[in-house]
């Protein structure tokens, strides 16, 4: 938790997956527990293996309301992170102009006419040092077995990806998430392979 700056005594656990795309594959392998993930929250921890795109962080958490331990309510998950992400109105589906005019894209699945299943925000922005990297932000919010969200950081570039020096910080949605008191987060990848594996 020290890598993430959290304060000491902070009810959460989070998984890093840092290193090429490849190295996130390695959760394909866990179980996928009673319909735990949507396809939707398995698709952005999974991520599409493209070559010249690289997962250079990842986390899966499975959310709950702090005081009643039930999950949390996914509308409070989605709230913090588009307010993190500076969307005015992150039930609007489309294009948005975020946090630091950088361009936003909202998407939403809805099961049985209005019942939210899923949210996405990817907000994408250039590498503050090299014009030709992208640095993309993708946040998932899952309902059904559980309320999840799911975080990826990936970075592109135009022509060849070289491997980072530095491990990149994760994006400050999820100290924003982690350090509220309203909410409490265990690690959902882990909290799935545990149950089928022990």
């Amino acid at each position: 938790m020290a890598e993430l700056g959290l304060r000491p005594g902070r009810r959460c656990r989070s998984q890093l997956l840092a290193g090429p795309s490849e190295q996130g594959t390695r959760l394909d392998s866990l179980p996928d527990v009673a319909g735990r993930h949507s396809e939707l929250h398995r698709e952005v921890i999974l991520g599409k293996g493209r070559s010249d795109m690289a997962l250079e962080y990842a986390t899966d958490l499975r959310i709950f309301d702090a005081t009643t331990a039930e999950d949390a309510d996914p509308l409070r998950l989605i709230d913090a992170v588009a307010s993190w992400g500076a969307v005015s109105d992150p039930l609007q589906e489309g294009e948005h102009v975020a946090r630091r005019g950088h361009s936003a894209n909202v998407s939403a699945v809805y099961a049985g006419g209005e019942d939210l299943a899923g949210w996405r925000l990817v907000l994408s922005h250039p590498d503050e040092s090299d014009v030709g990297v992208t640095w993309t932000v993708t946040c998932t919010v899952t309902t059904g077995a559980g309320t999840h969200f799911a975080l990826r950081l990936d970075r592109t570039r135009d022509g060849a990806l070289i491997p980072l020096t530095s491990v990149p910080a994760p994006p400050g949605v999820l100290r924003d998430l982690l350090e509220r008191d309203d909410l409490f987060a265990m690690d959902a990848t882990f909290d799935s392979w545990a149950r089928t594996t022990w």
